[in-house]
């Protein structure tokens, strides 16, 4: 599933109605590096809530490949006692992401911890507070074209497809063909 930058607004817009109609007012976003990026950005501006920070988890290594254990790649620096945190990531895929990030954060002394995402998946081992859609099929967010795009091709070519089978094969998969492009020139 190829999602485009409208669907996440309005997945975003979404689940910012549902977080707002439990009457959640956190005092911090803390999106989840690198897939909560976007969505904690967007969340900032829909819910006109200016504090905004990030906690860096590592665990993909490819498409549906991960590390064993997720690592924690960029501290966070902000006192959190005694503050609501809305917790943020675009998928709980494995759930390992969420599980390390909640563990991390409730030894900050938070007085409340909620989480979101845009899709959940049924395998996930962490079902969040939050979220819009739930699918077993694997998404491809538009700020990792680029990144599955690239991914995808390797593979192919290690399987011996043609190149051109290839590209019309993620053409059909609705990257955008400039997207392609930009692979095949790099």
């Amino acid at each position: 599933m190829v999602l485009t930058y409208d669907d996440i607004w309005f997945l975003t817009n979404d689940l910012a109605k549902k977080i707002r109609n439990e009457n959640l007012k956190p005092d911090i976003l803390i999106g989840i590096a690198r897939g909560g990026l976007v969505v904690t950005r967007l969340l900032s501006d829909i819910m006109d809530n200016l504090k905004v920070a990030i906690i860096g988890v590592g665990f993909y290594t490819g498409i549906n490949e991960t590390e064993k254990d997720p690592i924690l790649t960029q501290e966070l620096s902000l006192d959190l006692t005694d503050q609501k945190v809305l917790l943020i990531d675009d998928v709980s895929d494995t759930g390992k992401s969420f599980e390390f990030a909640v563990k991390y954060l409730k030894a900050k002394n938070l007085q409340e911890l909620k989480t979101a995402a845009l899709h959940y998946k049924p395998q996930s081992t962490f079902k969040p507070d939050y979220f819009i859609s739930e699918t077993s099929k694997w998404i491809v967010y538009p700020w990792e074209y680029m990144e599955f795009t690239r991914l995808y091709f390797k593979k192919q070519l290690e399987k011996n497809n043609d190149k051109e089978a290839i590209i019309q094969n993620l053409i059909k998969l609705n990257i955008p063909e400039f997207v392609v492009n930009e692979v095949l020139e790099n």
